[in-house]
């Protein structure tokens, strides 16, 4: 399921954009210039790959440290101590 959010965030984005723009360039123009709309897509959807990028290190951190607490419980049982166990 994170994928499928990963991979429809910049789309949602952009459509909240397109329908939803903001006041301070409405009130100016009228209308949110393509070349702008086209600009604030690109920095959210960079700012969307590094969101990914973190999330997928978490991950990995995450993964580690489990390994670590799994060898660990496997230690302490081996070693009669109580709540090695599980």
């Amino acid at each position: 399921m994170n994928k499928i959010l990963k991979s429809w965030w910049p789309a949602f984005i952009a459509l909240a954009l397109i329908v939803f723009p903001s006041a301070k360039s409405q009130s100016q123009t009228g209308q949110v210039p393509d070349r702008e709309l086209s600009q604030l897509i690109t920095e959210i959807s960079a700012q969307q790959a590094v969101m990914i990028a973190n999330h997928e290190k978490i991950d990995a951190k995450i993964l580690e440290i489990e390994e670590n607490v799994r060898q660990a419980r496997i230690f302490a049982s081996r070693s009669g101590r109580p709540g090695g166990t599980d």
